[in-house]
């Protein structure tokens, strides 16, 4: 009994049938289950970052269509008023002396022009400029109703810088204005009122080379800047032509210019590298300091009209749910690695258990004991193997009986 038990002790672990079988069966399946894993988790937050990529590139792309769209309208919208029939009747009376008509037209276009700047909405003032700087006609927008200028309160305007650049264009050509804050005698008006203004010149008719004026509209820029001052989970920036910001996540960063608050915000003292690269190419994608940014350009052909629009988020924030996915991920694959385990222990003791109980019969059986039966719990070739050992106890035990039987007789 010692014997058997000291040689079953100078068996190692690592010589077992059963360490050897569970080692090469994990080996089997946890090693590529790890190496699949790996290539999956890291597929994956490629996949969910560039699936963060998409959704901020098409965000930019939206609110890019959106402001072009509303600036290509303003374009139409002036180019429109001054080709309206009924405003063209009044520049033809105007070009004659003493037409009796002429009050009557204004007062006509007056209230064509009022109902325009009622339609849109975004208008706060629509006017026309003779070619001597004083205005015309003109409608007012106080924010919630529009309405006619009276003839007495109508302004010279010969001095603006508006009226003197947009009055020497050519024929159908469109004067925009820089995009900035409105100023009530010489002092930002507060609440910020952001504006730009459109215009273009007008040519008596049948004279084309005789200057009448401009017509000019004034819009009110938040109607097309509020989609990007609340675009949701994106960080939106605008920046103008100056570099300032007319959109910022930080409202305290807006209007930087010296023309606005002068404060000194802009795109190249807060983030160089986006107008390094902006500045460079037509639209991208970059990481900039702790920020990853998709930005284009929103360009109206034939303005100076050239805004940087940029959509930026915290590389923090997109990384946070990046290894979130990551962390989840491997929790699985590590679970599901366990589970490998124990299912290769267990097949491994399928196949070991049987042989240690044949061996544990063996060594009885070698000892003398023959009456130690095996019974056959397993199928296939280790049943084979039960059956032949107990068919070879049997057989040894009879031979001991035949054995006897000799002796007796003797």
């Amino acid at each position: 009994m010692n014997n058997g038990k000291k040689e079953d002790e100078k068996i190692k672990w690592h010589e077992k049938l059963y360490t050897r079988m569970a080692l090469v069966t994990i080996a089997a399946v946890v090693i590529p289950a790890l190496i699949i894993g790996f290539i999956a988790i890291s597929k994956s937050r490629d996949a969910l970052f560039s699936r963060v990529e998409a959704a901020q590139s098409e965000t930019v792309k939206t609110l890019k269509n959106q402001v072009e769209s509303f600036l290509s309208g303003a374009r139409g919208d002036v180019l429109f008023l001054s080709r309206s029939p009924l405003f063209r009747a009044l520049l033809r009376a105007g070009s004659a002396a003493g037409n009796k008509n002429l009050a009557q037209l204004r007062r006509q276009v007056g209230e064509e022009f009022l109902a325009f700047s009622e339609n849109r909405g975004f208008y706060y003032q629509v006017r026309y400029i003779d070619e001597k700087g004083m205005e015309i006609v003109r409608v007012d927008n106080d924010g919630k109703n529009s309405y006619i200028v009276p003839h007495d309160r109508l302004q010279d305007k010969s001095g603006r810088g508006y009226f003197r650049e947009a009055s020497v264009k050519e024929n159908g050509a469109l004067y925009v204005s820089a995009l900035d804050l409105n100023r009530e005698q010489g002092q930002v008006e507060v609440p910020y009122k952001p504006v730009i203004r459109y215009a273009t010149p007008v040519f008596y008719p049948g004279n084309e080379k005789k200057r009448g004026g401009i017509v000019i509209t004034n819009i009110y820029a938040r109607f097309f800047l509020e989609p990007l001052w609340n675009a949701g989970e994106t960080d939106i920036y605008m920046v103008k032509n100056d570099g300032s910001f007319a959109a910022h996540p930080d409202k305290e960063k807006m209007w930087g210019s010296p023309e606005d608050l002068s404060h000194g915000a802009g795109l190249n003292k807060e983030f160089p590298l986006l107008a390094e690269e902006a500045a460079a190419a037509a639209g991208g994608q970059l990481r900039a300091g702790k920020n990853y940014f998709t930005f284009q350009h929103i360009i109206q052909a034939g303005t100076p009209i050239k805004w940087l629009l940029a959509g930026g988020q915290p590389l923090a924030e997109i990384m946070s749910v990046v290894n979130k996915f990551t962390m989840i991920f491997a929790g699985i694959t590590a679970v599901l690695v366990l589970l490998f385990i124990f299912a290769a222990m267990w097949f491994a003791s399928t196949i070991t258990r049987p042989v240690e109980r044949l061996t544990g019969v063996a060594d009885k059986v070698s000892m003398g004991d023959l009456d130690v039966q095996v019974e056959s719990k397993s199928k296939g070739e280790i049943g084979k193997l039960e059956g032949a050992v107990e068919r070879m106890r049997i057989s040894m035990v009879l031979a001991m009986k035949r054995m006897k039987k000799m002796s007796a007789k003797k």
